[in-house]
């Protein structure tokens, strides 16, 4: 069984109301995101959501059946690479 709820979701200073399902994991939520934020497909590994306490929500962690009560915050992941290039030799 789930639920259809609606969600501020915040990213670079725009708020989007984002209608999703709920029991199914985050990822779903994120792909709706996505979607009401036109971002490409591509960029979607790269981005998180965020709740307003600042905690990362676990992309297979299992929607509440009541959903998100506060904003949430969509952001891109920092992908650069840090001290992972070694000398060779």
């Amino acid at each position: 069984m789930y639920g259809v709820c609606t969600v501020n979701v915040q990213m670079n200073g725009t708020t989007q109301l984002v209608s999703y399902s709920t029991n199914y994991p985050v990822s779903h939520l994120l792909d709706q995101c996505v979607s009401s934020f036109h971002i490409s497909v591509a960029y979607r590994p790269y981005l998180q959501l965020l709740t307003s306490a600042g905690s990362v929500l676990p992309m297979d962690e299992i929607i509440p059946f009541h959903g998100y009560k506060d904003v949430l915050t969509m952001r891109y992941i920092r992908t650069e690479t840090q001290g992972l290039f070694l000398p060779l030799g």
